[in-house]
């Protein structure tokens, strides 16, 4: 829709302003309905489902970027960039009701929690791994 206005740039920059306005509201609001009188329902399945989407993220980027001609490095990086959970789960989330609410709510706050997590220390993890780049030298001796 933007893209085939003539003042694009300007619109651009009053939508976004209106998003950095109105996101935190939305997660205040996601925040305050979470119900937790009940507990968290199924622990051992959140665990598992934690851990499946953790590590299916990291594969497809993995793959995606393999697929693309990144190096195993920056595929990973990728891989572990993508494990955050968007605002499209939210919603879903707050659609649900009773105990299906709590659970889904928990998982997309710990996995938020561990994407970002993940995302700030992937440089850390792939110079772990596959160690530093080397420079080659010039050969014009």
């Amino acid at each position: 829709m933007l893209a085939e206005v003539r003042r694009t740039h300007q619109l651009e920059e009053m939508v976004i302003r209106t998003r950095d306005l109105l996101l935190p509201l939305f997660f205040l609001y996601f925040g305050t309905t979470i119900n937790f009188n009940e507990g968290i329902p199924m622990v051992p399945l959140l665990i598992v489902l934690l851990v499946w989407s953790i590590i299916s993220k990291v594969v497809v980027g993995i793959l995606g970027g393999k697929s693309y001609g990144l190096t195993k490095k920056v595929s990973l990086r990728a891989g572990l960039s993508l494990t955050q959970r968007g605002e499209f789960s939210i919603i879903i989330a707050a659609l649900a009701t009773g105990t299906i609410q709590a659970f889904s709510s928990v998982f997309i706050l710990l996995s938020a929690i561990l994407g970002i997590l993940l995302f700030q220390s992937a440089p850390s993890i792939t110079k772990r791994l596959y160690g530093r780049r080397k420079i080659q030298k010039s050969s014009a001796a």
